[in-house]
């Protein structure tokens, strides 16, 4: 057992809501970078159709925005797959069970 205080209004909780300035800056730092990489990507959208029987899918490439072989990209989609499943990186559930756990 043990013993629990109240935290409202006591000096004890307050110090907690205190930032180091650095951190504060890092933070900033973080967003700023993300919204850019966020914006970036809405600009470089890979739009490619996830149907193999159509052939006239458009895949850009994120960073110079030429044109991708769509076969190419769709047999690089299956080898990554391949490998994230191979790491069972997810274990796959009905949908049933996954609304269950909220």
């Amino acid at each position: 057992a043990h013993t629990h205080f109240a935290l409202l209004c006591n000096a004890r909780a307050s110090l907690a809501a205190i930032y180091p300035p650095e951190l504060c800056r890092a933070i900033c730092r973080g967003l700023k970078k993300q919204k850019i990489v966020d914006e970036e990507s809405k600009r470089n959208k890979l739009h490619l159709c996830d149907d193999e029987t159509h052939d006239h899918a458009v895949a850009n490439d994120d960073i110079s925005g030429a044109s991708l072989n769509p076969v190419m990209v769709r047999a690089a989609r299956r080898e990554e797959m391949c490998f994230v499943r191979e790491q069972q990186v997810w274990v796959p559930i009905d949908a049933q069970t996954a609304r269950d756990r909220d």
